[in-house]
């Protein structure tokens, strides 16, 4: 899709008409016009033939600029034992999950200063809590892993923070290291029902029953490589139309962290009725 360029020739009244298909091309075509209305696409509209012609040159440029633009990238990445990276790599995973986690929530809220400070980004229509997290090595590694652990269990100890900023969520947002897959990522979710991809920048994972959401984003190596991913996955969400969905499920994440939260409380109950012995040896215990 990123090489798909669009130009609109059906406003020149000059040029002839479409001729009438047969109806099962009409139906193919039919679709592939949806398939564009969904996809959002940029599009060029040309005033006449001419113009047609110089709109094409233009799309022409523009793929040939972003295409060479992303193979530049793609090949920066391609080598990690020099530079930043291996600065990074000569860090111990404390250090390396800090460092990961903070040019996570630097490149999400370049205003936000305090590491306690709650990030918040608007998706679609609705602001989300972003959870930032990172695994200091690779995802196989357990040491590294259990660093993470399942956060998504103590979401309902955000509620307060959600209620401070308006913001609905939690969204968790994990930097690897290294690369991850698709077992591991529903590994760590603990169950496979669930919806599972893996765009450019790593794994996505959402949970539809109970709403958790999560981004793996891999090879973040150094700041650069990790800002990267962030881009990608912030293109990925509104090129692929889930941005509607995370801001959804986000919502509905929160009615049940909230609704957890209000079940649990610090106190237990007093015990009522007379004391038995049973109940004289538990207390005396």
């Amino acid at each position: 899709p990123g090489k798909v360029r669009i130009v609109d020739v059906r406003r020149d009244a000059s040029l002839p008409e479409l001729p009438v298909y047969p109806k099962d091309q009409m139906e193919r075509n039919q679709r592939f016009a949806e398939y564009l209305a969904f996809k959002q696409r940029g599009v060029r509209f040309a005033k006449d033939a001419e113009d047609a012609i110089e709109q094409t040159r233009a799309a022409l440029q523009d793929a040939v600029v972003d295409l060479v633009t992303w193979g530049g990238r793609e090949a920066r990445k391609g080598r990690f034992d020099e530079g930043a990276p291996l600065v990074w790599s000569r860090m111990d995973y404390s250090t390396r999950k800090r460092e990961m986690e903070a040019v996570l929530r630097r490149h999400l809220a370049p205003d936000v200063r305090s590491a306690k400070q709650p990030i918040t980004k608007r998706v679609d229509d609705a602001t989300v809590l972003f959870c930032c997290h990172a695994v200091p090595s690779a995802m196989s590694t357990a040491a590294a892993r259990e660093m993470v652990g399942r956060p998504f269990l103590k979401d309902h100890e955000l509620v307060a923070e959600m209620a401070e900023s308006f913001a609905s969520g939690p969204f968790h947002l994990i930097a690897c290291h290294k690369n991850v897959t698709e077992g591991q990522a529903i590994n760590l979710l603990g169950f496979p029902d669930a919806t599972v991809v893996t765009p450019a920048f790593g794994v996505y994972v959402a949970d539809p029953v109970q709403n958790i959401q999560l981004a793996f984003l891999a090879n973040c190596r150094d700041e650069s490589t990790t800002r990267f991913a962030v881009q990608r996955f912030n293109e990925w969400l509104y090129s692929s139309g889930e941005a509607e969905y995370l801001a959804r499920r986000a919502r509905k994440r929160k009615i049940i962290v909230e609704a957890i939260a209000g079940q649990l409380s610090p106190e237990q109950p007093a015990e009522s009725g007379p004391r038995t012995p049973a109940k004289k040896q538990r207390a005396h215990r």
